[in-house]
């Protein structure tokens, strides 16, 4: 959709992303940066972040690895989420 955000979790994939070629032409928001200035710290790895800021994982149904990771992705993301002014 236009109005998509895309959310990663620090530089990394997004650079490799970009330096195979791949246009992220939407705007993206590193979830890892709001969560320090949250915090005011450094926040660490995804899983420590979720449990710093109490955020419930969410529960997607997603297999392995990358559907935890998922799971803690959006339930920090969750927690963050400021709601757009009225």
């Amino acid at each position: 959709q236009p109005d998509d955000v895309l959310v990663v979790w620090g530089s990394f994939y997004r650079d490799l992303a970009a330096a195979d070629g791949l246009t992220l032409a939407r705007p993206t928001v590193d979830l890892r940066e709001e969560a320090a200035r949250v915090l005011r710290r450094r926040v660490g790895t995804l899983d420590r972040c979720t449990a710093a800021l109490g955020a419930t994982p969410s529960r997607l149904g997603l297999a392995g690895r990358g559907g935890r990771r998922l799971d803690a992705l959006v339930g920090a993301l969750e927690f963050l989420r400021v709601p757009a002014p009225a």
